[in-house]
């Protein structure tokens, strides 16, 4: 996430990478892409960060962004 960035706009960047990757059939685990999404939000979200990743029910980048709003 840059400076300039919001959170949509962030999760809607990372979902649309996603698939494009998906669509030549490079698939991401959702795992490994939760873990570098929330990785990538700014130190100040980082108790978001935290919190968020321990939810042992919500996996998906959707989900967490569900999350957010």
């Amino acid at each position: 996430m840059t400076k300039d960035d919001i959170v949509s706009s962030y999760f809607v960047r990372i979902s649309r990478i996603r698939d494009e990757l998906q669509a030549i059939d490079e698939v991401v685990p959702e795992k490994k892409l939760v873990i570098v999404t929330l990785l990538g939000l700014p130190k100040s979200w980082s108790s978001f960060a935290s919190g968020i990743s321990s939810w042992k029910d919500t996996t998906t980048v959707e989900q967490k962004w569900n999350a957010c709003n």
